[in-house]
């Protein structure tokens, strides 16, 4: 699967937020913080699985797009 990741700095971490899902982590480099969300998203989703909301979450449509101001 295929989700969104951003990425920004605060202090001395990086945090990373997959907003199609709202699941956010932190790393102390881009790379770690990436690789920690992936693992945050796994967890998430064997979760919603097992709570048997997966499908529901899955079927929602979610749009991401971007501004200019």
């Amino acid at each position: 699967m295929r989700f969104s990741a951003i990425l920004w700095k605060e202090e001395d971490k990086w945090v990373s937020l997959c907003p199609e899902l709202d699941v956010a982590s932190q790393g102390s480099s881009p790379e770690e913080a990436i690789k920690m969300l992936k693992e945050a998203v796994r967890a998430y989703i064997e979760t919603a699985k097992d709570l048997g909301v997966w499908e529901d979450i899955k079927n929602n449509q979610v749009f991401l797009s971007t501004i200019e101001v």
